[in-house]
């Protein structure tokens, strides 16, 4: 009988490391399911539909398109909005775009998820 040492280093043979078993596939696949769920979930609780569009819509961009996705999130109005620190989260300022409603160059926006463009003037409307 061989001492067990023996037998755990014969078992790890260069062909068994190779396959793996598809466990680094599987790896890899929920490293990135998590990485887009927190990107997901840091900006707004995107719903999976919109998220999805949003990115086939910017993948034709003329620029790289990680680059060009990210600037977009970035640019929408809930997100200009709470990078201001106005709000302490992402969900209140959705919350208050949504009911109070925010003028974007001099016309009144409600949806949160309206992009903004360099040049744009946002405003808090004022509470009579």
């Amino acid at each position: 009988m061989r001492p067990l040492r023996q037998s755990i280093r014969s078992r790890n043979t260069s062909s068994t490391n190779k396959k793996a078993f598809g466990r680094p596939q599987k790896r890899r696949y929920r490293n990135m399911f998590y990485a887009k769920q927190q990107l997901r979930f840091f900006h707004g609780e995107v719903k999976e539909g919109t998220f999805r569009n949003f990115f086939r819509n910017h993948l034709s961009a003329v620029t790289t398109r990680g680059h060009s996705f990210f600037s977009a999130l970035e640019s929408r109005l809930d997100m200009v909005f709470f990078r201001r620190r106005l709000l302490p989260t992402i969900f209140a300022c959705r919350q208050f775009i949504t009911h109070q409603g925010l003028q974007v160059n001099s016309g009144m926006e409600k949806s949160p998820r309206a992009l903004i463009r360099t040049g744009d003037r946002v405003a808090v409307p004022e509470v009579a």
